[in-house]
């Protein structure tokens, strides 16, 4: 029972620490900087849309994987896997 209280715990951290990141990302206004490099390479639509999404996804893509991969850890650490 306490190991699953420690697991639980631990995944709440996690979700917390992701969800402060991405307040963290809004505050910073990092979206409006990257609209603002787009708009600054091109002034055609489709040019900004190419410059933008790939930064965009790049930037919140990174957090998401780091948090799936300490998910993942987690699991192994409380036998929560089934992958060894």
């Amino acid at each position: 029972m306490q190991k699953a209280i420690a697991y639980s715990r631990a995944r709440f951290i996690g979700a917390a620490y992701f969800l402060l990141m991405l307040l963290l990302l809004l505050r910073c206004r990092s979206a409006p900087r990257l609209r603002g490099l787009a708009t600054r390479a091109s002034s055609r639509y489709w040019v900004q849309l190419l410059a933008f999404a790939p930064m965009f996804i790049l930037l919140l893509g990174g957090r998401r994987i780091t948090n799936k991969k300490k998910g993942q850890c987690l699991s192994l650490k409380y036998d929560q896997s089934i992958q060894d």
